[in-house]
């Protein structure tokens, strides 16, 4: 099955590590009021910046995930980050971002990130509120992290990378591009 990742305008939530043996690694969407909670600078943006509803359940998009101390002002500072590619999906009346891809990581004390796989997420203080936010990548090498892609654009400046199937040719299909099989063409 191909994967499309889509870029999310810039969106924001905050949320919680789960760390319940079934949601284990997963992080729960929190309502976005509770920005302030995760001590985060985007506290007062709009609720139409919402990640969890800028974001379709299902689809694919970059991701950053950051876990700040609590002071304010100029001592505010990032204990560990995480970038890389996520989706969303439902259980039950809540919201979890399953992170499938993880570019970098850093924690405190670390003085550069350090490269990741899909096995290097990092585990998040599960009392304390992280900030998920969507992001473009600046390097062309994390846009195009899936295997067998392919760049498109549908919008300026909005790259779209999708991941083709074995034997599939990118095309459109009910307005989306996506890899096509030989049942699609005909």
């Amino acid at each position: 099955m191909s994967k499309k990742i889509t870029n999310v305008p810039f969106a924001v939530s905050p949320g919680l590590y789960d760390v319940s043996p079934e949601g284990s690694g997963f992080i729960k969407f929190e309502p976005f009021s509770a920005l302030s909670k995760a001590n985060s600078i985007y506290d007062g943006l709009p609720s139409g910046n919402d990640l969890s509803k800028s974001a379709n359940s299902g689809e694919f998009f970059f991701y950053n995930v950051e876990l700040f101390n609590t002071e304010v002002g100029n001592d505010r500072s990032v204990i560990s980050k995480e970038k890389g590619i996520a989706v969303i999906f439902p259980s039950g009346s809540d919201l979890y971002l399953d992170r499938v891809y993880a570019f970098e990581n850093q924690a405190v004390g670390e003085e550069e990130p350090s490269s990741s796989n899909a096995t290097g997420f990092l585990s998040f203080d599960s009392e304390r509120h992280v900030v998920i936010s969507s992001y473009t990548p600046a390097d062309y090498r994390h846009i195009c992290a899936g295997e067998d892609s392919v760049l498109c654009t549908t919008s300026a400046f909005q790259p779209e990378p999708v991941e083709l199937d074995p034997s599939g040719i990118l095309g459109r299909k009910s307005g989306q591009i996506t890899s096509l099989t030989g049942q699609d063409v005909l």
